[in-house]
């Protein structure tokens, strides 16, 4: 319910670990959840920063404020827009280790993880599966997902009591 997606398969694999072999689906669901709030957490890091002490603001040099280039087959982040983010992402303000921040890394990050799921689930030509992809992966074109009225619905809390019946109903085999 609170996002932690990575604390919740860690418990279902360790107490119920059938569950996620039993329902793919349900699997599924909790992977891109998770792809997800790394996107949140990104987004709310960026935006924090943007509010405050970011420094370099501005558009790309192709003057695009999106940065990254979204390919439903294939995600990539060129370099040119990984130097721009750096640019845009630079802050004062040191963090838990005492050093500066020269960028959030998050969003590398995040792409990282979508590639892994895409290429986990590339075999299931399920078209709902498919889409759910494709509706995750789109949050990556928005600095501010959560406001975006086409894709900000899946930040919500509602999707997030919604998978957690799911996975409730999976563990008790209904």
């Amino acid at each position: 319910m609170d996002g932690d997606v990575e604390m919740a398969l860690v418990i279902v694999r360790t107490f119920y670990p059938s569950v996620l072999q039993n329902s793919r689906q349900t699997y599924f669901h909790l992977r891109i959840q998770q792809f997800i709030e790394l996107i949140r957490k990104d987004a709310k890091a960026r935006n924090s920063a943007q509010n405050g002490t970011l420094k370099g603001k501005g558009k790309a040099p192709n003057g695009n404020e999106n940065m990254v280039k979204l390919d439903y087959n294939v995600m990539e982040l060129d370099s040119h827009d990984c130097e721009s983010l750096d640019d845009r992402m630079d802050t004062d303000e040191p963090n838990s280790n005492g050093t500066s921040n020269s960028n959030f890394g998050s969003i590398e990050d995040s792409i990282a993880f979508g590639q892994e799921i895409q290429k986990e689930f590339q075999i299931d030509t399920d078209p709902t599966m498919q889409r759910d992809l494709q509706d995750a992966f789109a949050l990556l074109a928005y600095p501010d997902p959560e406001n975006e009225e086409s894709v900000g619905w899946l930040l919500k809390q509602s999707k997030r009591e919604k998978l957690a019946e799911e996975l409730n109903s999976a563990i008790l085999g209904k």
